[in-house]
């Protein structure tokens, strides 16, 4: 009996029992439409995309007569499948049945492009409805915008239909929420709350899930916290929703707590719980917990979620065990994408850049195709490792796939290029990104900065003024460093009294910092000092140890020596403020004191940082230290030093700058020890390998020494080469016997 056939089949699709529901439609002898249509339901209800639209296909090709409930339940797989090329045919055939303004075929269809990325033709549909939209098909446009960040028209939408007399339903509280969650839609969601309060849904548990998401991202924990407290009955999604709101703040040790509460009341922890959970596990003392929850998330079988797998590999990233993170990485059997990527960001966050560029292209090897973001992490560890030609190829395999114009990866070549010293090729990248935001227009002004191009980085600013792009703090940081190391004294002044009035930025401590750097490179002590002390937050290392470089280079020992003691009681075992002051005791003259200093040092096991160059030669990274003897051709590097040496001599007058050689030994023996700095062995190394007047670029960890920085200004004119030079805090272009910083450094 087909009547009773059909009956059977929408229990089999209930049932979660899709085979049997085909089965019992095989043996039908005389179906009727509403039999393919229901076995159309029963494939979408079971997640058996592929086959719905198969079915549907048949019904197509047989002539079944096709109603709207059918069309909306294929619309509905092809949503799910991202498959907005079969939802077009959908769509065609559709407005050849007479339904294309059917309110419930019409909603499908707003799903179906809002989800595969067409808002146009999302919004097209929505217009075409009329007096047809319900509140069913206004929310989901509503969802349409927030899903695409569109809040705005989002809220725009949400006011017509309070005008026109439409009353929101849950649903359609819980969608506007997602459109105040950011702290510039705080008021409107105070709205809608206020909305939400004198409506029926206040008790609906959606949307007081929703609520405490939207105030946590609004930044008032507080209210969500107290949304949560007062709620009577609680689901696994408000355990969620409160865990996230803790990890967003960081606040890692309430999170944990709430878990816990979680799991003693016999709440049973979902896939959410343990995403939201993982990000709270952001520092090293979280990587036991975080193990833990590994172990917990396996139990489950969660782990062979793909987002699941990349949150694994961050939270081991988060906790510093960049090995956890490789070792579970590999142990994935059957990766996606995303775990690559996520994979590449780790190795690019711990400058990795040689194990990123061999994992890439095990990943193509894969058969693997790159995305934006697989882009932007081979390209930033290319920038760390100032693999230029390398980066260049990365750029081009980019360019090809179709991303020359994209805000994020544009902005990750812009600083690529610059800190690989080609910053004509970040002008380029820059120039070639179609959309600018704050980040690629920040990224340009540090990339100036970083090249010693003070007034380009200022006119970079006043430029993105114009244009209408709100600062940030990154833009600040980025101007102040360009005024500090460019000697722009007065304008960074100038700048930072400004940031408030001016630009709407409060003062931070990273800006704050670099104003103190500005100060202090300037000689401006005193001043700098006050700022220090008068600063509204806790000073930090960072601030005390950048006050501590002014005073290196003016040679201020005595507030030098009172810094120091601060910076150890902070940090005990940093060594940069122990070489600091060692070095200003030497310069000084000062070797009892630069003893004791030593002694107290080995005593306290704190190591000096090894200074490093590198240089790149034929797609590979060659690495120096000082004096060092590794490289095949290390005697060929010597001998063209020395030849180098004899020129610098007699064509230049090259007297060598022994002030950088804090040992207390003869003027002949600190000479040898300045001979074969890293960067000079560098540098001797590209001069042997590489054609006569091409470029050298060589990255070094530490601040070039004067010595060095005197022997590139005259290697460059002697050889007439150009040779960039990377240090720990800016670049050095040498070219025509003149440094690009013009001696200030």
């Amino acid at each position: 009996d087909t009547f009773l056939a059909n009956m059977i089949i929408q229990m089999y699709g209930k049932c979660k029992s899709p085979e049997d529901a085909r089965q019992v439609f095989d043996r039908i002898k005389q179906r009727n439409a509403f039999s393919w249509s229901i076995l159309v339901e029963c494939y979408v209800q079971n997640a058996m995309y592929q086959e719905a639209l198969e079915v549907y296909k048949e019904m197509v090709r047989k002539e079944i007569s096709i109603d709207a409930y059918t069309l909306s339940s294929v619309l509905a797989a092809c949503t799910k499948l991202l498959d907005v090329e079969e939802g077009r045919m959908v769509q065609r055939k559709a407005e050849e049945l007479g339904f294309e303004k059917d309110v419930v075929v019409a909603t499908s269809l707003i799903h179906l492009f809002a989800k595969c990325g067409c808002l146009e033709e999302a919004e097209s549909v929505f217009r075409s409805m009329g007096a047809m939209r319900d509140i069913i098909s206004v929310t989901a446009m509503i969802g349409a915008y927030v899903r695409h960040g569109k809040n705005d028209l989002a809220l725009d939408t949400y006011w017509k239909m309070r005008s026109q007399g439409l009353e929101p339903d849950a649903f359609t509280y819980a969608a506007i929420l997602g459109a105040c969650s950011s702290p510039d839609f705080l008021l409107d969601g105070k709205h809608i709350h206020k909305h939400i309060l004198e409506s029926k849904h206040f008790g609906n548990i959606s949307v007081r899930n929703a609520l405490i998401t939207m105030y946590a991202k609004c930044g008032s924990l507080k209210d969500s916290k107290s949304l949560f407290l007062t709620m009577d009955v609680k689901d696994v999604v408000s355990w969620n929703a409160m865990i996230a709101a803790y990890t967003l703040y960081g606040h890692d040790k309430d999170a944990f707590s709430l878990f816990h509460r979680m799991c003693t009341l016999g709440h049973t922890p979902d896939i959410y719980t343990f995403s939201s959970i993982l990000g709270a596990c952001a520092s090293p003392k979280r990587l036991e917990d975080g193990r833990m929850l590994h172990v917990r998330i396996t139990a489950r079988g969660f782990d062979r979620d793909f987002a699941m797998q990349n949150n694994l590999i961050s939270m081991f990233t988060r906790c510093g065990s960049l090995e956890s993170a490789r070792r579970y990485f590999y142990s994935i059997e059957k990766k996606e994408l995303g775990a690559w990527n996520t994979m590449l960001a780790a190795y690019a966050q711990f400058d990795k850049g040689k194990d990123a560029l061999f994992l890439y292209k095990n990943m193509l090897l894969e058969g693997f195709t790159p995305d934006r973001f697989t882009f932007s992490s081979v390209v930033d560890s290319c920038a760390s490792l100032g693999a230029l030609r390398e980066g260049k190829f990365i750029h081009e395999c980019s360019t090809s796939c179709g991303f020359e114009k994209d805000v994020i990866l544009g902005t990750a070549l812009v600083n690529m290029y610059a800190k690989c010293g080609s910053l004509a090729d970040a002008k380029k990248s820059f120039d070639g990104i179609s959309n600018k935001d704050v980040v690629s227009w920040s990224a340009m002004i540090a990339a100036s900065a970083q090249h010693g191009h003070a007034e380009e980085a200022l006119e970079l600013s006043h430029l993105m003024n114009l244009q209408g792009i709100a600062q940030n703090e990154v833009t600040a940081s980025s101007v102040l460093h360009a005024c500090s190391h460019g000697g722009r004294l007065y304008e960074g002044i100038d700048y930072f009294m400004g940031l408030s009035q001016d630009f709407g930025i409060e003062r931070d401590e990273e800006n704050t910092v670099g104003f103190i750097d500005l100060l202090g490179r300037a000689g401006w002590l005193k001043e700098a000092e006050h700022v220090l002390h008068t600063m509204p937050f806790k000073v930090s290392f960072v601030a005390l140890v950048t006050l501590l470089g002014g005073c290196k280079v003016h040679g201020d020992v005595r507030r030098g020596k009172a810094l120091t003691k601060r910076i150890v009681a902070l940090e005990p075992e940093n060594p940069g403020s122990y070489v600091l002051l060692n070095n200003m005791y030497a310069a000084a003259g000062r070797w009892d004191d630069v003893a004791k200093l030593r002694r107290y040092m080995r005593k306290k096991g704190v190591k000096r940082q090894t200074g490093c160059s590198s240089i790149e030669y034929r797609d590979k990274i060659y690495e120096f230290s000082v004096g060092d003897t590794s490289n095949p051709r290390n005697l060929e590097i010597r001998a063209e030093l020395e030849r180098l040496y004899s020129r610098m001599k007699e064509e230049e007058g090259y007297v060598p700058d022994t002030r950088d050689v804090f040992h207390d030994v003869s003027d002949d023996k600190k000479e040898e020890l300045l001979k074969f700095h890293s960067e000079k062995m560098a540098m001797g190394f590209g001069l042997i390998t590489s054609p006569p007047g091409s470029t050298l670029r060589i990255i070094k960890n530490l601040r070039v020494c004067s010595d060095c920085h005197t022997v590139g200004k005259l290697a460059s004119k002697i050889t007439g080469r150009r040779i960039i030079v990377r240090d720990g805090t800016r670049f050095h272009h040498f070219e025509g016997g003149i440094c690009s910083c013009g001696d200030y450094w």
